[in-house]
Order: structure tokens, then sequence, then C-alpha cells
């Protein structure tokens, strides 16, 4: 493997604005020492090594930058292999297990992974990539597998936490692995690692916004605001879901009271209601600031969610009609945009500053059908719109696969 550790020790005394002088003088070397490892005529004593990894605040493995760190080019590169190989895996419905023609590509993916950790292990990452992709195809693993594949990713992902000296790195694996242990139902560690996360003391992009206004720089301005409010828009929407998941758990605890003739059924009731208008309410604020915003280009919110989720809302109080109504809605969005053909952002007019791009070939039709599967469906499962719905989804779905 090849040292550059002259290149990293340039690099790193330029960004605090040393001279080779001055650095010298810190460590206890000559210049000329400096000037030769910098050079790569020489390379420091190792005795010297601790001393320079604490000088500079880095671990000595990042100083000796032994061929371990990938370009982000080469991961997204490796990245995009694997996650095509994990959206060829198709899942049988009935079992929720891999398709057994599918089994051997599953292996095969999987070892790939494996084989490029073992082979990078200090390309964090890469590492948090491969994590990524495996809790985003966590369901491709099936049932019987996925606690397993899930305990595999933890170890990485708190590998990562301890050694990795990227800030943005560190908390995209401390999120991860919140989610992680949150599917593994321990919830403590889950609450451990997202405390973990450096809490900012405030948002300063519409401070930057109003800065860039005085100088007159007005497009970096819209652009920095728009962002601002197209990712905000995600925020209402996940912050009403977890509002509307308390008031179900709220529901169902006042529903168990209705049962214990200690406590008054009128008051519960009249509870219970008040709970079930807040939960519609929070339901419906969510899908109308997305329906407003995205001028009737209801995909790129995902708002077939929305109405997905709208539809299991209204079977949850027993609104079989208004369930329907939301599944016609869904279908009418799936008519109009296709999930999977290519969403520009920018052809909105609030967000006409806003990229966005298209990071893997994540196939959510398979994920529409699993929920689809769900026993909350029974009550609507013989319904045409239901069906509809199905055959939809389905015809969707062999589209994208010819796409491929």
């Amino acid at each position: 493997m090849q040292i550059k550790i002259g290149k990293v020790i340039q690099r790193l005394r330029k960004e605090r604005n040393l001279t080779q002088e001055q650095l010298a003088k810190f460590i206890g070397v000559s210049t000329p020492a400096v000037s030769k490892w910098e050079s790569g005529n020489s390379y420091p004593d190792i005795e010297l090594l601790p001393l320079l990894a604490d000088f500079f605040n880095v671990s000595i493995d990042k100083l000796l930058n032994y061929k371990i760190d990938l370009s982000e080019e080469k991961v997204m590169k490796i990245y995009k292999e694997l996650e095509s190989g994990f959206a060829r895996i198709e899942i049988d419905l009935s079992t929720e297990e891999p398709k057994e023609e599918f089994r051997q590509d599953l292996e095969s993916v999987k070892k790939l992974s494996n084989m490029y950790i073992e082979k990078y292990p200090k390309s964090y990452l890469l590492k948090l990539r491969i994590c990524s992709l495996y809790q985003m195809y966590s369901y491709k693993f099936g049932k019987s597998e996925l606690n397993d594949r899930v305990k595999e990713t933890t170890n990485i992902l708190e590998d990562i936490v301890r050694n990795t000296d990227d800030i943005q790195i560190k908390e995209t694996a401390l999120i991860i692995l919140s989610n992680a242990y949150c599917m593994l139902e321990d919830y403590e560690k889950a609450e451990l690692y997202l405390n973990m996360i450096h809490k900012s003391i405030g948002d300063t992009s519409v401070n930057l916004a109003m800065i860039y206004l005085k100088q007159n720089r007005l497009e970096e301005a819209e652009i920095l605001l728009q962002n601002k409010l197209f990712s905000n828009i995600f925020n209402i929407s996940m912050d009403c879901k977890g509002i509307i998941n308390v008031y179900k758990n709220q529901y169902k605890e006042l529903k168990k009271k209705l049962e214990n003739r200690n406590f008054n059924k009128n008051a519960i009731e009249r509870e219970m209601e008040y709970i079930k208008n807040k939960l519609l309410w929070y339901a419906n604020l969510s899908l109308e600031i997305k329906k407003m915003l995205s001028e009737d280009k209801g995909a790129f919110f995902s708002m077939y969610v929305d109405y997905m989720e709208l539809s299991l809302i209204f079977l949850f109080f027993n609104m079989k009609e208004e369930a329907k109504k939301a599944l016609y809605s869904l279908k009418e969005i799936l008519e109009k945009y296709p999930i999977h053909e290519s969403l520009d952002v920018s052809q909105m007019r609030f967000f006409d500053k806003v990229e966005s791009k298209n990071l893997y070939t994540f196939n959510i039709y398979t994920n529409l059908l699993i929920v689809l599967n769900d026993d909350s469906y029974n009550e609507l499962r013989e319904e045409p719109i239901f069906k509809d719905v199905i055959e939809k989804i389905l015809d969707m779905e062999k589209m994208l696969k010819n796409k491929e």
C-alpha cells in the first residue's frame, strides 16, 4: 500500500495556515525534515506519529492515509452496482420472502457487499452507503433473515461511529443506527444513538439568506430558501405522521377503557371523538400542503404514500367509504405520475431553483403491494377499486422492469 503521509501533513498544515518552520518548531524537528516529508523524500519517525495526529486532531489512520479512502465517485459507482443488484430481487408477496429463483442473486449481492467492506475497511463513506442500502432494501432479505441482517448493519455502523473523523458521515450513521435498533425493537439503544447527534442551536439558513440579500446575491438567497422550503414539506409530513401515531395509540387505550365499567362511558366516547377529529385533521394537513405546493404534480411529494396511509386511517375508524375514496385518489396519482419516471422538481413553480436527483432505482411498487397485502385491507379486498389499484401497481411494476 502506498503511504501519502507527506501530502496529508502538507494539506493539514496549509489548512491551519502554518509554515513548515512553524510546524517544525511545534513538533520539535528541523524545517528541512518537514520539507522532506512533504516532498515524499522521507517519512516521519514512527514515534512522531501520535504527536502529529494529536497536533492535527486526526486519527493515525487518517494521517498515514493508506489507500483506504475511496473517492466519492468510486463509492457511488460501487453503491449503484450493489443497488441495482438489490433492485432486481423479487419478493413472493404471499410469504414476504425472496422468490426461489432470486435467492442466489441475493446471496451474490450480499457476498459482493461483504467483499467491498473487507477490501476497504477504512472507507467509512462506503460502509455507510452499504448500510443504507441494507436498510432501504431490508424487506428483500425476507422475514426469516431480516433481524440477522439488521444486526449485521449495527456492527458496521457502530464501527463507523467509533472511528470516522467525518462529522456528516458519523451523524448519518447515528440516524441509520437508531432506525436499525427500532427495527430490532431495542428502543433504549435507538434513543441513545439518536441523542448522540449534535444538536444545532438553530437553523442558520434564513440568517444566511438575509446576508445574501444585503450583498444583493439574490439568486443565491432564492436557491437557499427554496431548498429549505422543499425539505420542510417532508419534515412537516413526518411530524404529522408522528402525531397521528400518538393519537392512534391514545385512541386504542381509550377503546380498552370502554370495556371497563369503572370509567364514564360518555366521557370516554367524547374524548375518542375528539382524538379522532384531531387525527384526521393532521392527516389532511400534510396532504393539503403537498397538494397546494405541488400544483397537481403529486408524485413529487410521494402523495401516493399519503393516500395509502389515509385509506388505512379511515379503515382504522371503520370509515369504509372514505377509505375507498382515498384509494381512488391513489389510483389517480399513479396514473398521472408513474413513480418510476424521472421527476424534475424544478418544473414546479414554487421550486424552480431546486435540483433533485434520483440516486437509486428503488422499486416502490413492491413496497406498495406489501402494504396492500396487510390484513388491515381485508374489508376492501373484494372491492373493485382495491382490485383496480392492485392491477395498476402490477402493470406499472412490469413497465419498470421492461424499462430496466
